[in-house]
């Protein structure tokens, strides 16, 4: 764990792989930004990568948490829908709203092909 004039406390696994734990003091209704530079060393397409999970929950109180997920690429900054079973950490994006990389592809094509056609 280590502490910094910025965030209060943080910690990291050694090898630097897998997950950041930022610890607040408090979180309140305003809009909370926290800005931070990665080492990207993923060597796959964006479109294999996995969503990220950023969870927020009360240190002593658990159970009050909140989690979303967010992707990167053609999904950059926006929130993937998903769906959790009750008490269960194990999330699935929800059917007729997950990543379809097919259906993008074919999408594009067909806005090309429209494109290019006389009116």
């Amino acid at each position: 764990m280590q502490n910094n004039k910025v965030l209060p406390r943080y910690e990291m696994p050694s090898d630097g792989q897998g997950f950041i734990i930022l610890y607040l003091n408090s979180i309140t209704s305003n809009a909370t930004n926290l800005i931070f530079r990665l080492d990207d060393h993923f060597s796959g397409n964006d479109s294999s990568r996995q969503p990220a999970s950023l969870k927020v929950y009360d240190y002593y109180k658990p159970e009050r948490s909140c989690m979303k997920q967010y992707g990167i690429g053609r999904n950059h900054g926006q929130e993937i829908k998903y769906k959790c079973d009750d008490g269960s950490d194990q999330c699935q994006c929800m059917h007729s709203q997950c990543i379809k990389q097919v259906n993008q592809e074919l999408f594009d094509m067909a806005l090309k092909v429209n494109q290019a056609s006389p009116a």
